[in-house]
């Protein structure tokens, strides 16, 4: 296997899987999924990341 393809396998496992980050816009806390208000400060401004 060449360099090439190896990289190919690297890049292709690291695009193919993502992650998802909630995240709470005014104090910054990560949140689980479901959660509609921030237990920390009490925002309800919640923001979605996906990496």
């Amino acid at each position: 296997m060449s360099l090439v393809d190896v990289l190919r396998e690297v890049v292709g496992i690291r695009t193919a899987s993502t992650s998802t980050l909630y995240e709470c816009r005014h104090c910054g806390t990560t949140l689980p999924a479901d959660t509609e208000m921030c237990p920390t400060c009490g925002g309800e401004d919640v923001a979605c990341y996906q990496f």
